[in-house]
């Protein structure tokens, strides 16, 4: 040391040798006001380490230190917890951890991270990416390793959803307005000139073109479909839309607008504005009756279209195609094209209607006239109604064809004493004569008169108030009926031969005249046995009677009605000296002469005296028939033959029978069988007589035949 002292050059009061006094001085001039602990030999070796060679170890150490001047380190740099690792001359930059690790940019520059490499990565771990920036290429953000936006050379590429406002998207671009707050999404360009902007969704595009404001709704296919002006105007299939809502279609017979609303909804209201009254306004599916067309006026509803396809106005319930209601409606028709103003009307009060034509009476001639199938067939004028059939009802075709309702009918005169053409619910069509006579203590009647060649009045028919009608005459009453208390209720007099009732058909060969007698039973039911089923008379007279009886004919019930039908029999009767009518039926000689019954029996006198049967069949199969005849034996006559068209084949018998019960005796006086079948003839209880044809087994050939029987047989036959 250079300022080590030598203790042994110590001197003290000139003596030679070191005195307590100068040594303390010296000590002190050495320790030079060390602090305690450093001023003593001890402690100073202790300080550096008891090391003999401490300036070598440390300029050892100070060798392994980084210079300010910087160099190079090769190891680690450990920092504790929030203590920073800091950067410029004003601590701009900070490093360091407090629990999280951080750069900080405290300074007033801006913090800048710089690669000449690949890029700059944000990374969990090693394998796993937050972020990459890559050099000269794109900026990728990863979520949970899986890229999810990245820049491109045009823009960026969102793989997923983009959420704006919300953190859990629903759809691929999801704006969410925070509480209070509206959300947008914006679309602009610098300027107008700037060209087309707006939004494509698959082959449909909302857009604005270039220098305008209006909003178009286009597709790729078809292009500008809606429009959207500045002013609020709405064009459907136009650009240029000339009203505030307009449709327009290109495509002929093609629907132009279709509105529908909800099951139960109101549907489309269409509503004008006006400053001195309530709104007008259309509604289509009006209230939840659906289908239904309103049209109000000053709030108030004035017409109807309902779902049945009925027009109300006035009412919303319209219960006809047409309804119209309010007080005294009416209908009001006026032609444009008329000199003056002459109009028509329709209309109706209390429920009654009114037609009226010229009701301002402009026009001269006016009439109300009625057309069917192009022809006029009602014409009302001024003076007169005319009614046609065979064309106008002003030409010489004119026909007066009136129908009227069942119910409906023509009345004349008034009061008690009108008469009146009519009908019914049936079809039924009358004609009454003084309605009420009881009221004018008159009998009244009913005539059908027709001109003649000459000019005058031609035959009469009449139907008196007592129920008679008459052609061409009128007997007076009673007019000398034997026994009767009035006249026939159908009275014909003729003045020639051929005049009288006649039945005549033309055209068609089937069909033919019919005069039909009907009769029902009591209270209009069944008709019974015996029962009368309509007559024939023809009469005569003498002197001052009419109607003694000649010869008549007699339709009777034979029989009970059965299965739907009514068996009948007709009676032939003639009279000789004393037959008479007395308002009912014959009597005295009138007598029945011949009867045809049901089967075609004919009856002479009291019991059938003639029967004939025929018909074909196979005579290898027998065949019988039994007649009923009388228990007295009175003798019968029968025939019975049988052949085929070859003349080979021929069968007969023919004899007389006679006798009481079964012990009939018989002369049989012809008989032949030639091969196909025999007959017997037999009598097998009181009342029958059996007629068989045995038959023939070997033959087996259709073969005519019939069976006749002459003499009293009481009824008709059977078949066994």
């Amino acid at each position: 040391m250079s300022n080590a002292r030598n203790l042994g050059n110590i001197t003290t009061g000139g003596h030679q040798g070191a005195r307590v006094a100068d040594v303390t001085t010296e000590v002190a001039n050495l320790v030079d006001s060390a602090p305690g602990t450093l001023n003593t030999l001890n402690e100073l070796a202790a300080a550096l380490g008891d090391d003999a060679n401490f300036s070598t170890t440390v300029t050892n150490s100070i060798a392994t230190k980084l210079p300010l001047a910087g160099g190079t380190m090769t190891g680690n740099l450990t920092l504790g917890d929030s203590t920073k690792a800091v950067f410029g001359n004003d601590s701009d930059l900070e490093i360091y951890f407090d629990g999280n690790s951080k750069i900080a940019d405290v300074g007033d520059g801006k913090l800048e991270l710089h690669s000449n490499g690949t890029g700059v990565f944000i990374q969990k771990g090693a394998t796993e990416y937050m972020a990459k920036f890559e050099t000269d290429g794109a900026v990728t953000l990863y979520h949970d390793n899986s890229p999810k936006l990245a820049t491109i050379s045009s823009g960026i590429d969102v793989t997923g959803r983009v959420g704006i406002g919300s953190d859990s998207p629903a759809y691929a671009l999801d704006a969410v307005g925070s509480t209070g707050n509206t959300a947008y999404l914006r679309v602009t360009r610098a300027t107008a000139s700037q060209g087309e902007v707006g939004v494509w969704l698959n082959d449909w595009a909302m857009y604005q073109k270039t220098n305008s404001a209006n909003l178009h709704w286009y597709r790729a296919v078809t292009g500008d479909l809606l429009t959207l002006t500045t002013t609020g105007r709405v064009g459907i299939g136009s650009t240029d839309p000339g009203s505030t809502f307009d449709v327009r279609n290109g495509t002929a017979n093609t629907q132009v607008a279709s509105f529908s609303g909800a099951d139960s909804g109101g549907g489309l209201k269409i509503k004008t504005a006006s400053t001195t009254r309530n709104d007008d306004t259309v509604i289509f599916n009006a209230s939840d009756a659906f289908g239904e067309i309103a049209f109000a006026s000053d709030n108030t509803e004035v017409m109807r279209i309902s779902d049945s396809y009925k027009v109300g106005i006035g009412t919303n319930d319209p219960q006809q195609m047409l309804h119209i209601r309010g007080t005294s409606p009416q209908i009001m028709l006026e032609d444009s094209d008329a000199t003056g103003t002459p109009y028509s009307k329709v209309s109706g009060a209390d429920g009654n209607l009114y037609l009226q034509a010229d009701e301002g009476n402009e026009a001269a001639s006016s009439f109300i006239s009625m057309r069917v199938d192009g022809s006029e067939k009602l014409k009302l004028t001024d003076t007169t109604i005319r009614v046609g059939g065979g064309g106008s009802v002003d030409s010489a075709n004119t026909q007066f064809n009136m129908e009227f309702p069942a119910t409906g009918g023509i009345n004349f005169g008034s009061g008690y004493t009108f008469s009146n053409i009519f009908g019914d619910a049936l079809g039924n069509l009358f004609i009454k004569a003084n309605a009420y006579p009881a009221n004018t203590g008159s009998e009244s009647r009913i005539e059908f008169k027709a001109a003649n060649s000459g000019g005058g009045a031609g035959d009469v028919m009449t139907y008196a108030g007592n129920g008679i009608l008459t052609i061409g005459s009128n007997y007076g009453t009673n007019g000398g009926w034997e026994g009767a208390s009035s006249n026939p209720k159908l009275q014909v007099e003729q003045d020639d031969a051929y005049r009288g009732i006649s039945l005549r058909v033309t055209g068609s060969s089937n069909v033919h005249p019919t005069l039909s007698l009907d009769r029902s039973g009591p209270s209009g039911g069944q008709t019974t046995n015996s029962a009368k089923l309509g007559q024939i008379i023809f009469n005569g007279s003498s002197g001052s009677y009419i109607g003694r009886v000649a010869a008549s004919i007699t339709a009777e019930q034979f029989g009970d009605y059965t299965g739907g039908y009514v068996p009948g029999q007709l009676k032939f009767n003639t009279s000789n000296t004393t037959a008479t009518h007395n308002g009912q039926s014959p009597s005295g000689s009138h007598q029945k002469r011949l009867t045809i019954n049901p089967a075609g029996d004919f009856l002479i006198g009291s019991q059938f005296n003639y029967h004939v049967l025929s018909g074909t069949a196979n005579p290898n199969s027998a065949f019988q028939y039994d007649f009923y005849r009388d228990t007295y034996g009175h003798p019968m006559k029968i025939t019975c033959a049988i052949s085929h068209w070859n003349g080979a084949y021929m069968s007969y018998t023919e004899g007389f029978y006679w006798g009481f019960n079964t012990a009939m005796s018989s002369n049989v006086l012809h008989s032949y069988n030639g091969g196909n079948g025999s007959w017997t003839i037999s009598f097998p209880t009181n009342n029958i007589v059996r007629v068989r044809m045995n038959g023939d087994a070997s033959y087996a050939y259709g073969s005519g035949w019939y069976i006749k029987l002459e003499g009293n047989l009481r009824r008709t036959h059977t078949h066994a």
